[in-house]
């Protein structure tokens, strides 16, 4: 059977040995039409998952704490004006109501949270910036994962706490949103670098929920730091938002999953295949040989053992700006593991905190080839480089054709995937 796969503006045709009943194409939802932020907001909170709806909770005279996210990409803050007003009328008054700008080891500075909030915002209600690094955090027990909670004090002081946030794949916590507005975005540095820690399981990635342990970690911190209520965004790879579900932390994130599974970024295998034939799509530039999460993508739909043939670019990854961080990725798997763990790392806070992290991001370029064989087809690595990935190469797709019928046979169960940078592969939707 001849089929044919999209690689940027190319289309490249090639001959599947497999009966038509055995391949599975993972095609992406249509792209959604985005919504305004404001009417998404109002609509998820006149309906909210698990809770009351926010105007009828009793609120007068106590302190409210709302955290957000501040950045290019952050929700815009004309979302908090809603929030704001339906808070007044619950009973809660301006004067006890404080923003923080919660974003986890990167904390903004007082100008990039002025700019955000715009005039009226910044005067209305009192606002603060989280430092992960100042050692004013509360503690507040130990998660299940024996993980420290110290969470923000003024978050631990509130007598109510509302987060708004996003939702989308993510690559150690399945999906963002919900209760890690508390963690990683308003905890200490040793409770953010703790949970870090737990990326490093295979069942920390892009779209596991029930048993990944970096999830799992999350929400324990979130239920100890008592997040009452999110306003969580579903948005697409581009960003923008197509749907809002609020209420209680766990329900509302995972209604907003759900959601994105089944209508953003989501294709549904029925089960997991033997192997998988990608391509990054349509929109691909080629700037470099191949995205890490795009591989990731289609390894989700892959059973553990199983294979990926990835249409690649010809060229050498993009080296990061940083000397220290650029030899990072000159490091096999279990050397990056090891320099993780050391626990004897000098310096102030801050730079240990972007040591670990650099270590983080490149163990995160090497996992999509250490759970799944990886072929990557038309790029043109050197040796030393494909040794370090644990990856193959060839120049066309028929010769990784040829290897995925070897290794697995004329009865596989092959995805067919022709967007993997913005197609999350999925046995079913969460």
């Amino acid at each position: 059977m001849e089929l044919s796969l999209p690689f940027g503006a190319e289309k490249l045709t090639f001959e599947a040995p497999w009966p038509p009943a055995n391949l599975a194409i993972a095609k992406r939802p249509a792209r959604p039409i985005p919504s305004p932020y404001t009417t998404l907001a109002e609509n998820a909170l006149a309906a909210p998952i698990g809770e009351l709806p926010l105007d009828e909770i009793r609120l007068k005279g106590r302190e409210i704490a709302i955290l957000i996210d501040v950045g290019p990409r952050a929700v815009p803050a004309d979302v908090l004006t809603v929030v704001l007003d339906r808070l007044n009328a619950a009973g809660a008054d301006d004067d006890r109501i404080e923003i923080i700008a919660a974003c986890g080891l990167q904390p903004p500075t007082p100008r990039q949270v002025e700019l955000h909030l715009g005039e009226g915002l910044a005067a209305r209600v009192r606002w603060s910036i989280h430092d992960p690094f100042a050692g004013k955090c509360k503690f507040r027990g130990f998660t299940a994962l024996g993980t420290p909670v110290f969470v923000n004090e003024k978050v631990a002081a509130a007598g109510f706490r509302v987060a708004i946030g996003q939702v989308q794949p993510h690559a150690t916590r399945g999906y963002s949103g919900g209760h890690d507005a508390i963690l990683p975005m308003a905890c200490s540095v040793e409770t953010i670098l703790r949970n870090q820690n737990l990326g490093f399981g295979p069942l920390s990635s892009y779209g596991r929920l029930g048993d990944n342990p970096c999830r799992l970690d999350v929400e324990n911190a979130g239920r100890a730091a008592e997040l009452d209520y999110v306003l969580d965004f579903v948005v697409t790879p581009e960003s923008m938002p197509d749907a809002a579900f609020a209420g209680e932390p766990v329900k509302a994130q995972r209604a907003a999953a759900n959601h994105g599974d089944r209508a953003v970024w989501g294709a549904e295998l029925g089960r997991l295949a033997d192997a998988a034939i990608a391509s990054p799509g349509h929109d691909w530039t080629g700037e470099a040989p191949f995205e890490p999460y795009a591989i990731e993508f289609a390894a989700a739909g892959v059973r553990p053992g199983g294979s990926i043939a990835f249409l690649a670019s010809p060229g050498m990854m993009p080296l990061a700006d940083d000397e220290w961080e650029r030899d990072l990725l000159d490091l096999r798997l279990d050397k990056l593991a090891r320099l993780y763990e050391r626990r004897n790392w000098s310096g102030e806070a801050h730079e240990v905190a972007g040591k670990l992290s650099a270590i983080g991001r490149a163990f995160l370029t090497i996992r999509p080839f250490h759970y799944r064989s990886v072929i990557l087809v038309g790029s043109d690595l050197p040796a030393p480089a494909l040794e370090r990935l644990g990856a193959g190469q060839v120049e066309t797709i028929g010769e990784a054709v040829d290897i995925l019928l070897e290794r697995h046979g004329d009865d596989a169960r092959i995805a067919l995937v022709p967007d993997a940078s913005t197609t999350l592969c999925l046995p079913e939707a969460h």
